[in-house]
């Protein structure tokens, strides 16, 4: 063999030798990147998603260096991506979403990601609501109507707390202004809370007074169940049994006026009712006592005073069969008797013309009698003649040239007293200048037969008396009296008889020749 074709021979032999040195290395590489002979992935990270307030989650991997997200919802349909490690995810509703990542790191080597994906809820913040409904025993049911997939409630009732959504039936105490129940449901995604004013209707409750009682027969009883009341503030409505029969509807309102004519005892009652439909009643009973009034007459000092001047009134009161209880005034003639109490009282006015005053004496069973007369305040308090106001005569005698006054101005006067609901007049007189016509009209209840009475003044020294209506009448009844002279300006003077007051009293004046009684001038 030449040398030549050794030389081949053995350059054969070396590059044989590196090739297969070289195939070892390039299999135990290999060998080592991929066992098995799988291709290289990073490993599976963990996936995890935690609400992260209203329609968000926060998302997270565990491994890799480079993150590709996709996000599905129930439909498989892509709501999102993202390339961070840690996304923070909005979403479009609440609803079942899933998240799935593929990660991968930087070795060369790998031909793979690892993916991994993770199912979740997303909730929205919840809206707190409820119903209710009053049971017929009168607690209530609620009825939890809050949306937003809440997954816990708390309720505050005014009488303690329950957790869970159907609380059992509360007692709610009817009242005003209502009691208020709060319901704070909540979720992942935060919480939400709501107070509702809850109206339970309660049952007004009745009282009645009765006043006197004990009373004497004939005297008028006041019942007034104005003190009734009702838990939620509503108005109410009254129906009363006056006769005892136990039937309602004998009369309406808060107040009745009753006169028990024989001694007994009587039964009366108030049914109170609210809008709703809710009622009460209370009933007592009226002791009638067979008594006696007491008798009564006042005086005043001076007896005609002058404007500004102190008057003093004194009340003479005693009981036939008991003892007198109250004495009470009505100076200011309102028919109210709360213008002073006691024997004596004093007053003065600051106009001047005709009042009439009066004093009630009660005695220990509630009968009471009235006593009143006509006080005749003249101009001023010096003594000298001025205008005269308020009892009617004219503020100023020379106002018309053509139409002059009586002069002196007519003065009515009136007394009596009022037993029982009815008056009885001891005095009707009217002193009026020489010559002047004097017509009386009465009308109404307890009025003479011949209604109408004239008179001719036939001297201005004296008063006129008026004998014929000096005699009982009774509540409503009207006496008009009318004084006139020819060419002049004349007086009217108008009482009305009331059950538990003195006579109302109106004064106007007459134009000559005219029967309508007009304002003074």
């Amino acid at each position: 063999m030449g040398m030549a074709a050794i030389a081949r021979r053995s350059g054969a032999r070396v590059r044989g030798r590196r090739l297969a040195a070289c195939v070892a290395s390039v299999g135990m590489a290999a060998a080592l990147v991929m066992p098995g002979g799988a291709p290289a992935t990073p490993p599976t990270p963990v996936v995890t998603a935690t609400q992260a307030g209203p329609l968000a989650a926060q998302l997270t991997s565990s491994t890799g260096t480079h993150w590709s997200w996709t996000f599905l919802n129930a439909a498989s349909a892509v709501v999102g991506t993202s390339t961070l490690q840690n996304p923070l995810q909005a979403f479009p509703q609440a609803g079942d979403y899933t998240a799935i990542v593929d990660a991968s790191d930087d070795d060369p080597m790998a031909i793979a990601p690892a993916r991994a994906q993770t199912t979740f809820h997303v909730y929205n913040t919840p809206t707190a609501s409820f119903t209710y409904t009053v049971l017929a025993g009168g607690s209530v049911q609620f009825t939890d109507t809050s949306t937003g997939e809440p997954t816990s409630w708390q309720w505050t009732f005014p009488g303690g707390t329950f957790s869970g959504r159907t609380p059992p039936a509360q007692a709610i105490p009817a009242r005003t202004p209502p009691s208020s129940v709060t319901l704070t449901v909540a979720n992942p995604a935060g919480s939400g809370v709501v107070s509702v004013p809850v109206v339970v209707n309660g049952p007004p409750t009745a009282a009645l007074t009765i006043t006197p009682n004990p009373v004497g027969a004939n005297t008028p009883v006041t019942l007034n169940a104005s003190a009734s009341t009702d838990p939620n503030g509503d108005p109410l409505s009254y129906s009363w049994d006056l006769n005892g029969d136990r039937t309602y509807g004998d009369a309406t309102g808060a107040v009745q006026t009753r006169t028990f004519t024989s001694p007994g005892t009587f039964r009366v009652g108030v049914r109170v009712t609210d809008p709703r439909g809710s009622s009460n009643e209370a009933v007592d009973f009226v002791t009638v006592l067979q008594d006696k009034p007491p008798v009564v007459s006042l005086s005043a000092s001076p007896a005609t005073p002058a404007v500004g001047a102190n008057v003093t009134f004194t009340a003479t009161a005693s009981d036939p069969d008991g003892t007198i209880a109250a004495i009470d005034w009505d100076i200011d003639g309102d028919g109210q008797f709360d213008d002073g109490t006691g024997a004596v009282v004093t007053r003065s006015f600051s106009t001047s013309g005709s009042r009439i005053v009066s004093v009630r004496a009660t005695d220990n069973v509630g009968v009471a009698t009235i006593a009143f007369r006509t006080i005749e305040v003249t101009g001023s308090s010096q003594g000298q003649p001025g205008p005269v106001g308020a009892g009617g005569a004219p503020t100023s005698s020379a106002s018309s040239k053509q139409l002059a006054m009586i002069t002196p101005f007519p003065i009515v006067r009136i007394r009596g007293l009022i037993v029982r609901g009815s008056a009885r007049l001891t005095l009707l007189s009217v002193k009026a200048p020489k010559g002047a016509r004097v017509k009386v009209i009465c009308h109404g209840g307890g009025c003479p037969k011949k209604k109408s009475v004239v008179l001719r003044v036939a001297s201005g020294k004296s008063p006129v008396r008026v004998r014929s209506l000096e005699r009982r009448l009774r509540k409503g009844a009207v006496v008009e009296v009318f004084v006139t002279a020819p060419g002049r300006i004349g007086k009217y003077t108008r009482f009305t008889i009331r059950a538990n007051a003195a006579p109302a009293r109106r004064d106007l004046c007459l134009r000559p020749g005219k029967s309508k009684p007009v304002a003074c001038p």
